[in-house]
This record gives C-alpha cells, sequence and structure tokens, in this order.
C-alpha cells in the first residue's frame, strides 16, 4: 500500500529571500522576488523520497497560463541550475526535508506565481500547491536583456530599493 506525499510545511526563507533580492524594504508580507536571481525555501513532506522518486515543478502566472506564452513552466529537480529558462536545484536531502533553490530566466513575465511540485514514486503521482510569490524586473541584472538599455548601478539604487506602494487588481 502507497502512501501519497503530502506537503506538511514549507518555509520561504522570506526573509533572507527577499534581503537578496532587495525587496525587504516593501511595504508587505508576501515573498516578492527579481527574476534572472535564484531563491531558496525548503519543503518537509510527509515520508522521505526515494533515490527514484522524480521531481518536477510548475510555475504559473495568470488566468491562462500557457507554455507558449511563457506564462507557465515545467522543469525538473536537478543537481544543478540552467542558464536558460527556470530551473530547480535539490541543496540538501535530510530525511523527508528538501532544501531547494530555483532559478527564474531574466526574461520571465513579471506578476504573481504559483508554484507546486509533481513527485512521482512508483508509477503513482502526488502533486502539490506550494503556494504563490510575486516576481519583479531586476535593474541589477546587467546586460541581461535585449534591445534595453542597461541601466548603471545608481539608477539601479534609485529605482530599485526605494520603489513604494501597492498595486490593486479586481
Amino acid at each position: 500500500c502507497l502512501i501519497a506525499f503530502k506537503l506538511q510545511s514549507i518555509d520561504w526563507q522570506t526573509a533572507s529571500n527577499r534581503q537578496a533580492h532587495h525587496t525587504d524594504r516593501f511595504y508587505s508580507k508576501e515573498l516578492i522576488l527579481r527574476r534572472g536571481q535564484l531563491f531558496k525555501f525548503s519543503l518537509t513532506l510527509n515520508q522521505s523520497l526515494g533515490s527514484a522518486d522524480g521531481l518536477t515543478f510548475t510555475v504559473s502566472t495568470g488566468p491562462s497560463a500557457s507554455e507558449s506564452a511563457k506564462t507557465k513552466a515545467v522543469f525538473p529537480l536537478s543537481n544543478e541550475t540552467r542558464s536558460s529558462g527556470w530551473s530547480a536545484q535539490l541543496l540538501s536531502r535530510r530525511d523527508n526535508v528538501l532544501a531547494i533553490s530555483i532559478l527564474s530566466p531574466a526574461s520571465a513575465p513579471i506578476g504573481r506565481y504559483e508554484l507546486s511540485i509533481r513527485i512521482s514514486s512508483q508509477g503513482k503521482d502526488s502533486t502539490l500547491k506550494l503556494g504563490t510569490f510575486i516576481l519583479l524586473f531586476n535593474p541589477w541584472l546587467q546586460g541581461r536583456y535585449p534591445n534595453t538599455p542597461t541601466p548603471g548601478h545608481q539608477l539601479s539604487e534609485a529605482h530599485g530599493v526605494e520603489m513604494g506602494g501597492m498595486v490593486f487588481m479586481g
């Protein structure tokens, strides 16, 4: 009898991720990230993963997310991050606790994303919703945007850190 995987808890490491992404001064408790930059979190599952178990992440944004519109991406957990597209890396595994980093592409659409994981174990799939995060433009990425002038460091500081305000939707 197989027991389905369940999420016991998730630690978004919000304080350290927001500081690393220069979003720690924003008036919000949400996880706010910059595209093209790693973020780290840890998952606690109800059981340990086997060595043959596969993990696949899905990120999506918007009402009709699709891979063709680049508003949805499906990518596996691997031992290294890729330089193009979304990627996830296993940083450590201790019993049923996984430490993971995810790298978004510099060209990812900005917006509110949903993150989920599919665990494939012994022919059975479990899909777990992990939560949401907000992905913003990243003025600190030098020369990553085609046909866009690269902002100087002073411009990045002025427009990146001191931004404030709220966006209301709906």
